[in-house]
């Protein structure tokens, strides 16, 4: 398969905000998405490029799935993590080689301004646990926590 990886533009906006939705509804996070949060993604990594940019998979013509790609300092590291924060593809080019394409790319293409490359995956996720240790990700010692301001205010009302 012929995949080509590229920055979004304003003209896939209605592609990359069909696939997040479908995203948040096959593996709902610990919030939820709406057109607010998509907007506001988009505007912040347009104006702010050293934060991330989104990434847009291709193939012909046809957008098949995105990711969202966050920058973030490690001390721990030395060095800038960059963060796989969102990977989707459409189903019909699941199982193909997409995703370990876009993986190896990410990797090859991020190690002289990178330390490294993080990324999270639900419990449930099976087959994207495995694309990630046959890629090459392992597992830390550390488990994610989050606080969530949201749930403070939802606890008020």
């Amino acid at each position: 398969m012929n995949v080509k990886f590229r920055s979004y533009t304003k003209r896939d906006y209605r592609s990359l905000h069909s696939m997040i939705i479908t995203l948040y509804d096959e593996d709902p996070g610990y919030a939820e998405i709406n057109d607010s949060k998509i907007k506001n993604t988009i505007n912040e990594l347009t104006k702010h490029k050293e934060k991330g940019e989104i990434i847009i998979f291709q193939s012909g013509q046809e957008i098949i799935g995105y990711s969202i790609l966050l920058n973030y300092w490690s001390n721990e590291c030395g060095g800038n993590i960059l963060v796989i924060d969102e990977i989707y593809i459409l189903p019909d080019y699941r199982r193909k080689g997409c995703g370990r394409m876009f993986l190896k790319h990410i990797i090859d293409s991020s190690k002289k301004t990178s330390k490294g490359v993080q990324l999270e995956v639900g419990k449930k996720n099976k087959g994207a646990y495995k694309l990630y240790k046959d890629s090459g990700f392992d597992e830390i010692n550390n488990k994610i926590m989050f606080y969530n301001f949201n749930r403070d205010k939802q606890k008020r009302v």
